[in-house]
């Protein structure tokens, strides 16, 4: 029997969420997940309804700094770092423009039948979303610059890498024309020759 769509747990118990999160974690990064495999995996097709996806989504970010993204019309892919990074870019832009959005609609209403109660309500709202909106700006800008300051950082780590390598290239090339100068020297034979001095008697004898 397969669970109905908007069932939060499957016929043996088990959370939806967490059907899919198992499946999820044992999968290699930039793989894709095509919606007929992952209503296999959940037991009823997964475009009537997101929901669980939704939630092992957020278990798989603070669990396993995991995301599924969605590829239209053909599944989830287990998203690699730079394509997470990408997402998460894109939400204080959707935010702004939606409290952009909200701004000009509650600033654009007829007071004329409003109360005095509403109008204040109207004052209260336009001040939390401006003020909202101006907290987005800041941090979109604080993280673009953190981002620029990350790209920055690593080209001069990959300069210096690249510095490193050349000196030690160079290094080693002199080391080997020093070795090519230095003219063949061959070991020095060992003598058989013996030194004693015999007791009371003034000199060395030799034997060899």
């Amino acid at each position: 029997m397969s669970p109905k769509p908007f069932d939060t747990k499957s016929p043996d118990g088990i959370p939806l969420w967490k059907k899919l999160y198992d499946f999820a974690i044992e999968q290699p990064l930039d793989r894709v997940i095509r919606f007929d495999e992952l209503s296999k995996v959940m037991g009823y097709p997964i475009e009537k309804n997101r929901t669980a996806i939704y939630e092992a989504n957020k278990h798989l970010l603070t669990d396993h700094n995991r995301m599924l993204v969605n590829i239209r019309k053909t599944g989830y892919k287990i998203a690699t770092s730079s394509e997470q990074l990408c997402v998460a870019r894109t939400r204080p832009k959707r935010a702004k423009r939606q409290l952009s959005q909200g701004i000009k609609e509650a600033e654009n209403i007829d007071t004329k039948s409003m109360t005095p109660q509403e109008r204040d309500t109207q004052m209260q709202l336009l001040l939390k979303m401006q003020v909202s909106l101006s907290t987005l700006r800041r941090r979109q800008y604080q993280a673009q610059a953190s981002q620029e300051k990350a790209v920055q950082e690593q080209k001069h780590a990959i300069n210096a890498q690249k510095d490193a390598q050349e000196a030690i290239s160079d290094l080693e090339e002199k080391i080997e024309e020093l070795k090519n100068r230095l003219p063949e020297t061959k070991p020095a034979k060992k003598s058989g020759k013996i030194k004693y001095q015999l007791p009371g008697m003034k000199g060395t004898e030799v034997l060899s």
